[in-house]
């Protein structure tokens, strides 16, 4: 096994089992090999980018929002032509001419 590694790294780690990993010598291999690997990395970067934006949408969603009707915000019309006379209606317009609702608000 130390046939193949530099005669530095035989002379300064003579006693290396054949098991072990050295970092160092892992890492100047991926340093020889940058330029291989930036490649490698840069088309399946653009490989991936073109299928995601050339590719048609699989699945497409659509929102709308519609104004309420007024059947729906007559309740809330308190003095407008909406009004009733039930019960609540009344309520209502008896608070807004409270005495109490007046000093809150002025």
């Amino acid at each position: 096994m130390d046939e193949d590694k530099p005669a530095v790294y035989r002379q300064r780690n003579p006693a290396v089992d054949s098991d072990e990993i050295d970092l160092v010598e892992f890492f100047l291999c991926l340093w020889q090999q940058k330029l291989l690997i930036i490649a490698f990395v840069s088309v399946t970067t653009v490989t991936a980018a073109a299928f995601a934006f050339l590719s048609p949408p699989e699945y497409e969603a659509k929102a709308g929002v519609l104004p309420p009707r007024l059947s729906d915000i007559a309740p809330y019309n308190v003095g407008g032509v909406a009004m009733s006379t039930s019960v609540s209606s009344m309520c209502r317009i008896s608070m807004l001419r409270s005495k109490q609702t007046c000093s809150l608000v002025h």
